[in-house]
C-alpha cells in the first residue's frame, strides 16, 4: 500500500502546482507499513544482563563501586532470575507474540576454569531446558556466543589482546554447537566488539576497568585494534570449521552501528576515525564470512574530541543516545552497498522509563526498515531490545529499555507498559497503523522524563535526574 502512494506522490511532485498537496499528504502519514509475510519480529537480552546465579566478571566489577546505579537498587545480583525463572521471561515472549528470541550462553557458567572445553554439564543442561521452553512457544532461537562477558579466568590471560584466547574461544564455540546446534536458527559469533574493545581497553568502563587512552593512537599495535583483530580471526576461523553444510544454522555478528555526526565542523576528523574504526573496520575483517549481517542501531551519536556531547533541538533518550530513524535507513543503504548481505537489525530500542517516546521510535525506526524493504534492500527482521527492564553495563539499573517495567521491590514484579502491547499489534499483524502514534507522542510534550546521563553527555547517574520531556518530530 505505500509504495504504491509513493509512486503516486511521486507523480504530484512532478507538477509544481500540486507539490503542497503531496507534502500535506506526507506529513498526514497515515498509510500503513507492511512487512512481508517471512519477516522476522523479536526481542533480545543477555546472560550477564538477566541471568541471575551468575558470578561473573561483571557481578564483581559492580559489586566494587565500579557500576553506576547498582548498590542503591533492591537484589541487584538478582538481576532478572532469567537462570531460576526463565519461563517468567520467555511466557511475556510468547504473548508479545515474537517470532525469534535473541540470547546467549555465558561464557564462565559453562567454562569455569581455563579450558577449551566445555565443563559444566548442569549448566549445559538448563540451557538445553530454557531452549525447550522458547520451542515449546515456537519461538526461533538466535544465540549469541560472546556478550560483553569473558571469563575470570580469560581476563587473567589478557582477554582479547591475547591471541592465544582465540583457540579458547573456537574450543568453547564449537562444544557449544555441538550440544546446542538442534536448538538454534541463527548463531551470532560476537556481539558490538567495537564497542567491547573501546570500553574494555581504552576507557576502562567496562571490566577488567583499565583504561589506556594510548590504545586508541597505533592502529598495527593498540589494544583496541588488536582485540577486534582478534575477534575477528576468532569468528572467520569458526565460521570456516562449521562451514554450510555442517549445521542447518545461519551465522553472524551482531555489530553496533552509529550515526556520527560532528559537533563543530572541526570535529570532522573524529566522525572519519569514528566511521572507519568504530563502523566498518570489524566488519571489513569478517565480510567473507558472514550469512547475514546482523547489526544494532540506536542512534545519533554527535561527537567532539572528548567523546558524545548533547545538542539542542535534538531528542534524546533516557540514556542520553540521539534518536535518529532517518540515520538508520542510512545505515541499512550504506551497509548493504558496501557488504551486499541480506541484513538484521539484530539491537534497537530506546531508554525511556515512563514510556513517553517508545512507541513512537518503533514506529519512526520500523517505517525507516520498511521504506528500506520497499527498495529492495534484503532485511530478514527486526529485534527490540529488549524486552524487561534489566542491568545495562555500566549503567546499572537507570536506563529503562523495557516493554515491560520491573518493580524490584516486590519480587521483581513484572508490569507491562503501554508500548508493549503496540509491539504486540505491530508483530500480529505485520502492518503498523500509525495515525494515532503521533499524537499519543505529542500529547507527552510537558511532562516529565527521567535522564540518566549527566549533562556532559558521557557520565552514568546512580540516580535519574528528572527533567520536562519535549516532544520533537
Amino acid at each position: 500500500m505505500q509504495t504504491k502512494l509513493k509512486k503516486l506522490l511521486e507523480i504530484f511532485l512532478s507538477t509544481k502546482k500540486l507539490i503542497p498537496i503531496a507534502m500535506g499528504i506526507i506529513s498526514l502519514h497515515t498509510f500503513a507499513l507492511d512487512f512481508p509475510e517471512n519477516f522476522l519480529f523479536g526481542v533480545a537480552n543477555a546472560p550477564a544482563h538477566v541471568e541471575d546465579q551468575l558470578d561473573d566478571p561483571w557481578m564483581d566489577f559492580a559489586k566494587r563501586g565500579n557500576t553506576k546505579s547498582f548498590l542503591n537498587h533492591t537484589r541487584p545480583d538478582d538481576r532478572l532470575e532469567f537462570w531460576t525463572r526463565p519461563e517468567v521471561e520467555i511466557n511475556l515472549a510468547s504473548e508479545l507474540g515474537v517470532d525469534v528470541f535473541r540470547l546467549g550462553i555465558d561464557w564462565q557458567r559453562l567454562v569455569p576454569s581455563k579450558s577449551k572445553k566445555i565443563t559444566n554439564l548442569k549448566a549445559i543442561k538448563r540451557y538445553k531446558e530454557i531452549f525447550k521452553l522458547l520451542r515449546d512457544k515456537n519461538i526461533k532461537i538466535m544465540l549469541t556466543l560472546f556478550h560483553h562477558s569473558l571469563p575470570d579466568w580469560a581476563i587473567k590471560m589478557g582477554g582479547w589482546t591475547n591471541p592465544d584466547l582465540i583457540d579458547y574461544f573456537n574450543g568453547f564455540a564449537m562444544d557449544a554447537l555441538k550440544y546446542f546446534h538442534e536448538d538454534i536458527h541463527f548463531l551470532i559469533t560476537f556481539n558490538e566488539p567495537n564497542v567491547y574493545s573501546m570500553f574494555s581497553y581504552v576507557t576502562g568502563m567496562w571490566p577488567p576497568g583499565a583504561s589506556n587512552k594510548w590504545a586508541l593512537i597505533n592502529p598495527l599495535s593498540g589494544d583496541f585494534y588488536t582485540a577486534q583483530k582478534n575477534m575477528a580471526k576468532a569468528h572467520n576461523l569458526l565460521y570456516q570449521k562449521i562451514g554450510p553444510k555442517q549445521y542447518d544454522i545461519k551465522v553472524s555478528v551482531a555489530h553496533n552501528i552509529a550515526n556520527y555526526k560532528a559537533s563543530k565542523w572541526y570535529h570532522k576528523l573524529n566522525v572519519w576515525w569514528a566511521n572507519k574504526y568504530m563502523n566498518y573496520y570489524f566488519l571489513d575483517l569478517v565480510r567473507n564470512n558472514l550469512d547475514f549481517l546482523g547489526f544494532n542501531y540506536y542512534g545519533q551519536e554527535i561527537i567532539d574530541f572528548k567523546g558524545p556531547v548533547f545538542k539542542e533541538g535534538i531528542q534524546y533518550s533516557d540514556a542520553g543516545r540521539a534518536v535518529d530513524a532517518k540515520g538508520l535507513l542510512s545505515k541499512i543503504e550504506s551497509l548493504y552497498f558496501r557488504y551486499s548481505l541480506p541484513l538484521f537489525i539484530t539491537e534497537n530500542g530506546v531508554a525511556d522509563s515512563r514510556d513517553h517516546l517508545r512507541k513512537y521510535y518503533l514506529l519512526k525506526h520500523l517505517g525507516r526498515i520498511e521504506e528500506a524493504i520497499s527498495k529492495d534492500i534484503p532485511i530478514l527482521g527486526y529485534i527490540h531490545w529488549t524486552l524487561t527492564d534489566n542491568f545495562e553495563w555500566s549503567d546499572g539499573y537507570c536506563p529503562k529499555f523495557g516493554l515491560v517495567a520491573v518493580d524490584r521491590k516486590n519480587d521483581l514484579k513484572r508490569i507491562k507498559r503501554d508500548s508493549f502491547y503496540f509491539y504486540q499489534r505491530i508483530i500480529s499483524k505485520k502492518s503498523i497503523n500509525p495515525s494515532e502514534i503521533r499524537k499519543d507522542y505529542l500529547a507527552n510534550d510537558g511532562k516529565l522524563r527521567d535522564m540518566c546521563r549527566s549533562s556532559n553527555g558521557i557520565d552514568a547517574l546512580d540516580k535519574a535526574k528528572t527533567q520536562v520531556f519535549k516532544a520533537i518530530l
